[in-house]
This record gives C-alpha cells, sequence and structure tokens, in this order.
C-alpha cells in the first residue's frame, strides 16, 4: 500500500499507512516470509531544491511470489 507524503508529514502519515496495511496483510495468499518492508520512493527528486513539503511515495509492503490475486486494496511496488 502506498501513500503519498512529505517531509513535514511522513511521521505521522507512516503510522496511518501501517495501521492500514496491517489487517490486511494476511489476505496476501502468495506472500513470502514475515518481513514488512517500509519504502521510500523519491523518482526524480531533486535534492538540491530540497523543501519540507516535497511530496513523495511511502510504500508498506510484503514480499510476494506473484502479484496476481492480490486484494483489491493493494497495488503492486516492482524493484528493477
Amino acid at each position: 500500500m502506498r501513500a503519498t507524503v512529505s517531509f513535514d508529514t511522513i511521521n505521522m502519515e507512516t503510522g496511518n499507512l501501517a495501521r492500514q496495511f496491517m489487517p490486511k496483510r494476511h489476505e496476501v495468499s502468495s506472500r513470502i516470509g514475515t518481513n514488512i518492508f517500509s519504502i521510500q520512493n523519491y523518482d526524480d527528486f531533486n535534492f538540491k531544491a530540497f523543501t519540507p513539503q516535497r511530496t513523495f511515495e511511502k510504500w508498506v509492503a510484503i514480499e510476494v511470489e506473484a502479484i496476481d490475486n492480490m486484494p483489491e486494496s493493494m497495488e503492486a511496488f516492482t524493484f528493477s
């Protein structure tokens, strides 16, 4: 699951995201292990133009064998 956050809201939003994710993690049938990952995806983030209001994606995730048959409220984050 993901949310758009900024540096000045990340602590509050990470907690909200985790509270949404944790009860639903058991709905994923192809789960691998028990680890839970906290991922920050900055894409083309320009750190030279940093402001606390700059937004990026915050993910709470688990590792899966396959991304088919995922719960409707979740989406896939693929490392490349």
